[in-house]
């Protein structure tokens, strides 16, 4: 007779102390291994430490089960949430299913939290859902406020394409929105509760080019707002890597209004002053300011740039190898970017880096970064190379004529390297060039820096 063959893990229950199999294998000596498990959570479950790891896993009518912060949920498989179950995942904990094709559809709702730690009047953050079938206007809950999103083709008050758009919709796994923070959130901060069926899988996003009648400046154009889809970090790397299309950078809103103690190790102790710039840049070389780690959170959008050479239209692509590392471990989910936030990619013993900083009378920064770092060269590079974002306060290096946030060089550091720096000035003042921050053993030592007015 035909036989009907069904992928999944061996239930395995949640008794409210311990993980119990059928009672079968529990007379026939069988032992299951951790991955090999259907996790079926028939009493309440919380996580409060490490990695829960199964094939798959079920939450009755009736359970209650919570993974709490830097904790991980790991699975090949699906998730199911039967109405009246209770999934949550809590602010930086992690959801991820490793498998990559073909995709199992989850089913059920799960809540996957993300914290605002502060907020400040007017403020804006941008978001992305993890979830699918979540309203923009519900980010904020129970309070409304105003949504946006990014329309490449849309004429602003400058006559150039790229503008902001109310929108008001469910929000498109993959893309980008900018929200508000209510009133009635400042000074506290609130946590968004995504609600929904957990994404998972291969998830395509259209990007386009900027209009040629309406084109911007180099450094503002081709910009498109995209978001990480999953309830998991994605690792920046592995998500440029995946899509050439991309110039080889990424860029967060800040507010700009991220004070210099949020930074370890800067030059000139005790000297405060606000980062100006909008975005927190990052690419091969660093990010300026340096507050990035490198993996980006769930709920996070962020500003992609369509490389010059690319087609009018692609597809940025996000899959579950993005998610973890070689070793299947979770990526860190615990940087959200929004203000007063540092997380440095961990140092390279090989990388010379210098970030400098234009201060204005008010004590108001623009950051540029320098780098001496493998892979680069002294011209334009995709993925060591990131344009400046065209701020009224403006401190960037240059290569050729356009104006850099960041700038990789090459290395052997040559100690007669020139490079030259420009700077936009909002009005006339007193403004001063410093160094915001130094890494690595070339500039930790008896290097100088020098500052040539031309």
């Amino acid at each position: 007779a035909p036989v009907t063959l069904a992928e999944g893990g061996v239930p395995t229950f949640w008794d409210g102390t311990t993980w119990t199999l059928p009672p079968s294998y529990i007379s026939a000596g069988i032992t299951v291994e951790d991955a090999e498990r259907e996790l079926v959570f028939s009493q309440d479950y919380n996580q409060e430490a490490g990695v829960l790891e199964g094939c798959d896993c079920t939450v009755p009518s009736g359970s209650n089960v919570t993974f709490g912060p830097n904790t991980t949920l790991k699975l090949l498989n699906d998730v199911t949430v039967e109405p009246g179950g209770n999934l949550t995942i809590q602010d930086d904990a992690s959801l991820i299913q490793t498998k990559s094709l073909p995709i199992r559809p989850n089913f059920g709702s799960i809540i996957s939290e993300r914290k605002v730690s502060s907020a400040s009047a007017d403020a804006f953050t941008f978001w992305s859902s993890p979830v699918d079938r979540f309203s923009v206007s519900d980010i904020t809950a129970p309070f409304t406020t105003s949504t946006f999103e990014f329309d490449v083709n849309a004429v602003n008050s400058g006559g150039t394409a790229g503008d902001w758009i109310p929108v008001s919709e469910f929000m498109i796994s993959g893309k980008g929105y900018i929200v508000q923070v209510p009133n009635e959130f400042v000074p506290t901060g609130f946590t968004a509760l995504f609600e929904g069926e957990a994404i998972t899988g291969p998830i395509n996003v259209d990007v386009v080019k900027s209009p040629d009648a309406t084109l911007p400046t180099e450094e503002l154009r081709h910009w498109n707002l995209i978001g990480n889809p999953y309830p998991s970090a994605i690792n920046v790397e592995e998500f440029l890597t995946e899509n050439a299309q991309l110039d080889g950078h990424v860029r967060f809103w800040s507010n700009g209004n991220t004070d210099n103690s949020a930074i370890s190790g800067t030059f000139y102790t005790g000297v405060a002053y606000t980062y100006g710039d909008p975005y927190v840049t990052y690419n091969r070389t660093g990010s300026t300011p340096d507050m990035f780690g490198g993996n980006i959170a769930s709920g996070q959008g962020f500003f992609v740039q369509v490389d010059e050479s690319a087609s009018e239209t692609s597809s940025v692509v996000f899959n579950n190898t993005m998610r973890f590392d070689d070793n299947e471990i979770a990526y860190d989910n615990s940087q959200f970017i929004e203000t007063n936030q540092s997380s440095s990619v961990p140092a390279s013993p090989n990388n010379q880096l210098v970030w400098l900083s234009l201060v204005d009378d008010a004590d108001v920064s623009s950051v540029a970064l320098v780098g001496y770092v493998g892979g680069a060269t002294n011209g334009k590079d995709r993925h060591y190379d990131a344009f400046s974002d065209g701020g009224a306060l403006r401190l960037y290096s240059t290569i050729e004529s356009s104006k850099m946030a960041i700038q990789g060089r090459a290395l052997p550091f040559d100690t007669e390297d020139l490079v030259p720096l420009g700077v936009d000035l909002p009005a006339s003042g007193i403004y001063t060039i410093g160094i915001d921050q130094l890494q690595g053993s070339i500039f930790g030592g008896s290097q100088g820096i020098y500052l040539e007015d031309t």
